[in-house]
């Protein structure tokens, strides 16, 4: 049993024929991650949803900080509830691995920067707080980027304060992290709706209307946002349009390493074709 199986996550991206990391996860360029954040969640939407991918948004979040925008690259992690058996091989298999601390610590010590975390609680709550102040610290300091967590989180205050450092998460909690197992780093996970594999490009961002980058409302965390969205945007190799004479590469053959728009409101758009542009 491996907890980060790197001959999964290259079956499971196969089609990626960029850069990847030690474990196989795929590495979206740097310059694309700078474009995505000009992306609108109409944008993705639209051209995701051309291109087959119906099952790439998640919404009803409550976000830390809904003027910022999240970009990054997927870091994924599992949750199932609690079962001793499984428990004692997972707790074997951390020592065997050389993994210390609590298994919400195994997937934060494979974090780097321009990394997103993205857990898969199943929507838990209480007793569903993947992380407190501590260990956002930790995710903030290796990745200067964010969170999407489907569960919650606590110590939100002292969260609250970081810079340059953005949340979507299902609520807040005092309770700790309980009846809970991690069986899976870097494979595929439901967030919501939502489909994501380890290497995706996730674009979170405040879903009210078409706007300008940097719209989005004020800094306090919404009890109830009227809409969030996360986009995890399959990375690139997907091809597209295939056929003789006008077949087109998205991905890494254009240099735009993503199914999705990267380009902003107003602009064409980077590694599709004109006529793939958002409405």
């Amino acid at each position: 049993m491996k907890l980060t199986n790197p001959d999964a996550i290259r079956s499971i991206t196969r089609e990626w024929e960029g850069e990847r990391d030690g474990n196989g996860r795929p590495l979206v360029p740097d310059d694309v991650l700078r474009r995505m954040e000009l992306v609108t969640s109409e944008e993705a939407w639209g051209v995701l949803r051309r291109h087959g991918y119906h099952f790439n948004f998640a919404g009803d979040f409550q976000v830390l900080h809904p003027e910022r925008v999240l970009v990054g690259r997927a870091v994924t992690c599992r949750y199932v509830p609690i079962r001793p058996d499984l428990q004692d091989a997972l707790d074997r298999t951390g020592v065997e691995e050389g993994r210390i601390g609590n298994q919400n610590s195994w997937v934060i010590d494979e974090l780097v920067r321009d990394d997103v975390i993205v857990v898969d609680l199943f929507g838990k709550v209480r007793d569903g707080t993947f992380a407190g102040d501590n260990l956002a610290t930790a995710i903030k300091v290796s990745t200067n980027r964010g969170m999407v967590i489907d569960g919650g989180i606590r110590d939100a205050e002292r969260i609250l304060q970081m810079p340059d450092f953005n949340g979507f998460i299902r609520g807040m909690d005092p309770s700790s992290l309980a009846d809970v197992s991690m069986p899976e780093i870097n494979g595929v996970v439901r967030i919501g709706e939502a489909t994501c594999l380890p290497g995706d490009v996730v674009l979170g961002r405040c879903h009210v209307h078409p706007a300008p980058p940097g719209a989005g409302g004020g800094g306090e965390l919404r009890e109830r946002p009227a809409a969030r969205s996360v986009w995890p945007a399959t990375p690139g190799g997907g091809r597209v349009h295939a056929g003789p004479g006008g077949s087109r590469r998205v991905g890494a053959g254009d240099g735009a390493g993503l199914r999705a728009v990267v380009g902003g409101p107003g602009r064409g758009v980077a590694g599709l074709d004109r006529d793939d542009e958002a409405d």
